[in-house]
């Protein structure tokens, strides 16, 4: 089937995934968080099961992450995607009606909507992105994945007003119903590679040879389609390690500020309704994240320290969250803008950098590893914060040490160079090649 349209495909493909993108982050991760702040006293449960529930999730990713990235690579990210939507659905529309104790609602929230989430989110979008662009990858991950900001913006708001209306089980309904619609769409209409309809990456006026575009100091890129670095040297690189490091802690960051931002400010006498609306101005500052740095990327900034940017601001927000946050109204707003903004330059360039240095044909498994190790490894911002949030009754502490670790892994991150790569398909030599592959 080819496409006869005079629109590429790829730009469609991203107004699909961000609707799918929508439903199974925005809601899940961020709408949860408000049901949570509302079910665990409704049910009786400790405040720690948030904690556990998330770090639940975020391994179960983490475990079958690679797994995943694995069959992309050989047969394509819309099986898994569509697989996923079904498995998100049915764990928010099981949690009202079985989650009567904690250990049910962690495994239904942490491992059957964990997996599913593992099949259905940043990692297996960007796959999808990766094989569609090329020149545009940094701004079409940036675009897509602006529907879980605008996901989160919205739906604290919107599961705040169900609540209201209604109660925190028809909430998760709500989920489940938007996820089911996502499933549909991907079977319809998503497409797995742009030659499955006679499209190529970026569409008819892509030209394979050219370089992908100037970046800082007229740097030269290679063009990702064409590297064909073995795996076995991705793993050995400072590179990936320093990826792996710099996601990890900022993940980390990440889920403490998703799982607890709305439970800490209550807690500290902020209005619920206030409360919700930082969450939600979290993912308004994550969406300027990423288009800022899709702007940016490759033009004033390499992707490898757009990291390292990422880390700074998010700590940054989050010392403001720790230790102003409760001040007043206006720290209260401005704490999670100025880390989502931080969060949002990551999601962007930190997939780039992979993709511009180990290639198409090693992004779904070395991107999967990446995001699997810091799901597991990040794990310990929610379980720490919970813990000791319970034990002594206060966040600030839990908040403050999670974001010095968050800074320190943006300073890692820059460990190594960039090697030239000697693995580009088409050099007469591969010894010889001389192609940066700059972040």
């Amino acid at each position: 089937m080819k496409n006869t349209g005079k629109m590429f495909y790829g730009w469609k493909l991203i107004i699909i995934l961000w609707i799918c993108y929508f439903s199974n982050v925005g809601f899940i991760l961020y709408g949860s968080s408000v049901l949570a702040a509302n079910m665990v006293p409704d049910m009786g449960f400790s405040i720690a099961v948030i904690g556990v529930a998330v770090a639940a999730c975020n391994i179960t990713q983490g475990i079958s992450g690679p797994f995943v990235g694995f069959f992309i690579s050989k047969k394509g990210a819309k099986i898994p995607f569509a697989a996923g939507c079904v498995v998100i659905a049915a764990g928010a529309i099981l949690i009202p009606l079985i989650a009567k104790t904690e250990t049910s609602y962690v495994i239904l929230y942490g491992i059957l909507i964990g997996f599913g989430m593992s099949l259905a989110s940043m990692n297996v979008t960007q796959a999808f992105m990766d094989a569609w662009f090329e020149k545009k990858k940094a701004l079409a991950m940036s675009l897509v994945l602006t529907a879980g900001s605008v996901g989160g913006f919205c739906a604290p708001l919107i599961m705040n007003a169900v609540i209201g209306a209604a109660n925190w089980q028809t909430g998760w309904t709500v989920i489940g119903v938007c996820c089911a619609v996502g499933t549909i769409l991907t079977i319809t209409l998503v497409k797995r590679y742009p030659s499955d309809i006679g499209e190529v990456p970026d569409g008819k006026n892509y030209k394979p040879s050219e370089v992908v575009q100037k970046s800082v100091k007229t740097a030269k890129m290679a063009d990702a389609t064409k590297i064909t670095m073995p795996f076995s040297r991705v793993v050995k690189s400072y590179v990936f390690w320093g990826c792996i490091i710099n996601y990890m802690t900022r993940a980390a960051c990440y889920y403490t500020l998703v799982g607890y931002i709305v439970v800490y400010f209550t807690q500290e006498g902020v209005a619920q309704g206030l409360a919700v609306l930082a969450l939600s101005v979290f993912s308004v500052g994550s969406l300027l994240g990423r288009i800022f740095i899709g702007a940016i990327l490759d033009v004033f900034i390499k992707a490898r320290y757009s990291m390292l940017l990422s880390n700074i601001i998010l700590f940054a927000g989050m010392m403001i969250v720790a230790f102003l946050g409760p001040v007043s109204s206006f720290f209260v707003i401005l704490a999670p803008l100025v880390a989502g903004f931080g969060h949002g330059i990551g999601l962007a360039g930190l997939p780039t950098t992979v993709s511009r240095f180990f290639g198409t044909k090693n992004f779904p498994l070395a991107n999967g590893i990446i995001n699997s190790t810091a799901y597991l490894v990040g794990s310990y911002g929610p379980l720490f914060t919970g813990f000791l949030a319970a034990a002594t009754g206060n966040f600030t502490t839990p908040f403050a040490i999670v974001g010095l670790i968050g800074l320190a892994g943006g300073l890692l991150s820059l460990i190594g160079k960039y090697p030239k790569s000697d693995y580009v398909e088409g050099s007469e030599a591969k010894a010889e090649t001389e192609v940066t592959t700059n972040g």
